[in-house]
């Protein structure tokens, strides 16, 4: 997998990945941790490095989603971040039609006054994915790279953390822009352009996590473990999950 991703940081290489076929097909979240720490332990640059991986994903896609793992019953560190995953991909879902409304608007010359309005909220309901970054980044990653030795994954993970939180603020910057000046033309260009990012990068992360981090570290993390980092995550608050959602995961017994 180095030398594939070696390939993909190239450019890409179609002849790479159909010589790697046999490989990719019993591909394991460990074999893509494992390739993005040796490419950033060689000193890769992380703007080379995203969409190298990037493309060492999409021929990663199907096998690993085939292995995806589920935490044990009454597990609840990772049952809670994936469930907050589940719940961002529903929001997101609920932006895309909003935007598209945007778009139809401008192209038949009419006021995209209320679906601007409506996906600034929405925008501001995506800002609940702070939360879920520092649990990872301030629980998770300390202790994933304290006793993992190919821990260095989590470094490509925090620089698309970072591009996320960037992604919003253009969002919101654009579409408060344009509530501030509602009669004026609005040209959507700008506005695709930053949800584009934001998509991806939102999207980048959940499956990352779901289908490779937590996979790995579900290898690592003994029950009381768990325990006790959940209860660090808790600090936190709750990312996308109502209170009738968390509770399954804080109510007495929750962990039996």
């Amino acid at each position: 997998f180095d030398e594939l991703l070696g390939a993909m940081l190239a450019g890409g290489d179609a002849g790479a990945a159909r010589k790697a076929k046999p490989l990719l097909d019993d591909a394991r979240p460990e074999d893509l941790v494992a390739a993005v720490d040796a490419a950033v332990e060689r000193g890769v640059g992380m703007e080379a490095l995203k969409p190298a991986v990037s493309r060492l994903i999409n021929l990663l896609h199907a096998p690993l989603s085939r292995r995806r793992r589920e935490p044990p019953s009454g597990e609840r560190l990772f049952s809670s971040l994936m469930a907050e995953n589940q719940a961002l991909l529903a929001v997101l879902d609920r932006g895309k039609p909003l935007a598209q409304a945007i778009n139809a608007a401008t192209k038949r010359g009419a006021s995209p006054e209320r679906p601007i309005v409506d996906l600034r909220n929405l925008i501001e309901e995506l800002g609940a994915i702070k939360a879920h970054y520092r649990k990872k980044e301030n629980v998770l990653f300390p202790w994933f790279e304290s006793r993992y030795p190919k821990y260095r994954c989590v470094r490509l993970m925090w620089e698309i953390h970072d591009d996320a939180r960037r992604d919003l603020k253009d969002a919101a910057r654009l579409l408060d822009a344009a509530m501030a000046d509602p009669g004026a033309a609005f040209d959507p260009a700008p506005l695709n352009k930053a949800l584009g990012r934001l998509y991806f990068d939102l999207n980048t992360n959940a499956w990352r996590e779901d289908y490779a981090l937590y996979p790995v570290m579900m290898d690592l993390v003994s029950p009381a473990d768990g325990e006790a980092l959940f209860a660090e995550t808790l600090d936190y608050g709750w990312s996308f999950l109502d209170s009738a959602a968390a509770l399954r995961f804080t109510e007495p017994g929750a962990a039996a």
